[in-house]
């Protein structure tokens, strides 16, 4: 069974790609365009983080010939929605072990404690709840850092550091270890993993969450909401599950329509979050353990070898 991988660069009509009428085509682009693909059947990529898909949305996807989920979570959620199970297999993502792994940190022995955030500045990860716990947790003389490389270049004009500024203006805390560094190539990224002392992610929803698994994969120990895709391999086990305190309305101008019920997703608890910050920096070398074991744990089922293998497996049984 031929299989045909579209995900066509910008300015490139995906329907000018020569494929065979015969095949099973992968579009890992746009899944809205599918339809519009050649190919005997079309399997569409269809990330997701919200609760409910709205009517509009549902109609489109209903549409689809098949649908890769990227989680058991994904999955449940799709079905619940509307969308036929037949219709949907479940394809994790992954990370590169040759890439992301524990490895020597650059910055001193005595430098101050670091926690680490990497993901885009949106309403989905709950950098308010982020700012609230830390300013509240650690005072200006406590060592204690926290690094944020939350640019979003999908918002024109985006000013990370003012954002930040404005952040810590409404919690009286613009005295705080909190610094904002820009975008990375890999070498730089996989160096900013390994300098931290702990990564913390308290979002909201998470499609999968390939920054909290690259930094399990480098030996972190991770702070995450127990919540969304992000469980199925961050877990009680290998990470520190942040309480989910409420499940509220969606709400983001950017990149989720007002006009849509895009249902719910979820709130921190921002008294939890604090806890576990502190537990981390009182007790470095029970978190350190932690990080190792889930270096360990998701080396041996989280790589991208695995999730190719999952997905020619699924692509298989499709005719």
């Amino acid at each position: 069974m031929p299989v045909a991988f579209i995900d066509p660069p910008e300015g490139h009509p995906p329907s000018a790609t020569p494929v065979s009428a015969d095949a099973v085509t992968l579009n890992l682009g746009d899944w809205q365009i599918s339809p519009t693909l050649p190919g005997r059947r079309v399997v569409s990529y269809v990330p997701w983080e919200t609760s409910r898909i709205p009517w509009p949305v549902r109609r489109k996807l209903q549409r689809l010939d098949h649908i890769l989920v990227l989680s058991e979570w994904q999955r449940g959620l799709f079905v619940r929605n509307g969308i036929a199970a037949e219709k949907l297999s479940v394809v994790p993502l992954g990370f590169d072990p040759e890439v992301f792994r524990p490895g020597p940190r650059q910055r001193p022995a005595d430098a101050p404690f670091r926690f680490l955030f990497i993901g885009k500045w949106e309403a989905r990860k709950a950098l308010p709840e982020l700012l609230e716990a830390f300013c509240a947790e650690f005072g200006p003389e406590e060592r204690v850092e926290l690094v944020l490389h939350a640019h979003n270049p999908f918002i024109d004009g985006f000013d990370q550091e003012a954002r930040l500024r404005k952040e810590l203006k409404k919690l009286k805390a613009e005295n705080r270890n909190i610094l904002c560094r820009g975008d990375l190539p890999l070498p730089e990224l996989v160096r900013a993993y390994r300098d931290a002392d702990a990564f913390v992610l308290p979002t909201r929803a998470e499609g999968w969450g390939l920054p909290l698994l690259e930094a399990m994969a480098c030996g972190l120990p991770c702070i995450t909401t127990n919540y969304s895709a992000l469980t199925t391999f961050a877990h009680a086990g290998n990470a520190l599950l942040v309480d989910v305190a409420d499940f509220i309305r969606v709400r983001d101008p950017f990149f989720f329509n007002g006009w849509l019920n895009w249902g719910t997703w979820a709130k921190p608890d921002v008294s939890h979050l604090r806890r576990l910050m502190r537990q981390v920096v009182e007790q470095p070398e029970k978190a350190a353990a932690l990080g190792r074991s889930a270096a360990h744990e998701v080396v041996d089922k989280w790589t991208w070898d695995h999730a190719a293998t999952v997905a020619m497996e699924r692509l298989a049984t499709l005719r």
